[in-house]
């Protein structure tokens, strides 16, 4: 139990870096469209979306992690 308890809170904290860098990912890609620098802030989105995916992922981790703690008590 206190394994999955760590464990859940260290995804949570990976989950708070993620959105963190997507959003500075997405903040300058606003600047760099505001500056014309089109291919720049196609790179910068195409940095968050990867970042995007990988908070799905994570989130769908945990999501079964619940379903198997669920299902076998705790």
């Amino acid at each position: 139990m206190q394994y999955q308890r760590l464990h859940v809170m260290d995804s949570l904290k990976q989950a708070r870096q993620i959105i963190r860098r997507v959003k500075l990912f997405i903040s300058q890609a606003l600047v760099a469209v505001r500056n014309e620098e089109i291919e720049h802030a196609e790179i910068l989105a195409e940095k968050a979306i990867t970042h995007l995916e990988q908070l799905a992922r994570l989130l769908d981790e945990l999501e079964r992690g619940a379903r198997k703690g669920g299902r076998h008590g705790r």
